[in-house]
């Protein structure tokens, strides 16, 4: 009975140490990809169980944190995409500015920014 009382009281001291604080949450984001009317925002979000989620669309994360969704780019124009993260520790929210430009006949010029 002694023995069974030691070992309770033992984990009761221990389990308090044991408990872990959540990694704090960092999202980073790459310069966006543009192949025609299609953008493709990846970057890299920790703790990887994180869950992201590109203009409200749930995004896979690989167990490095590593993510990539797509966009269309529907009109010329400024256009934002919101990426939005969240964790246990918390919620983030990065604002892609993404602009198509007609440059010529048959030409588009597009330009992406991390804000």
């Amino acid at each position: 009975m002694r023995l069974k009382l030691a070992l309770v009281v033992a984990l009761a001291l221990l389990l308090p140490a044991c408990a872990t604080t959540p990694e704090p949450l960092s999202l980073a984001l790459e310069r966006p990809h543009v192949e025609g009317a299609v953008t493709t925002i990846a970057g890299r979000v920790t703790p990887a169980n994180a869950r992201v989620t590109v203009n409200g669309q749930a995004v896979t994360v690989d167990r490095q944190g590593y993510f990539r969704g797509t966009v269309a780019l529907p009109r010329l124009g400024t256009q934002f995409v919101v990426v939005e993260a969240e964790s246990r520790s918390g919620r983030t929210t990065e604002i892609v500015e993404v602009t198509r430009r007609q440059a010529g006949p048959g030409e588009e010029i597009i330009l992406g920014r991390v804000h």
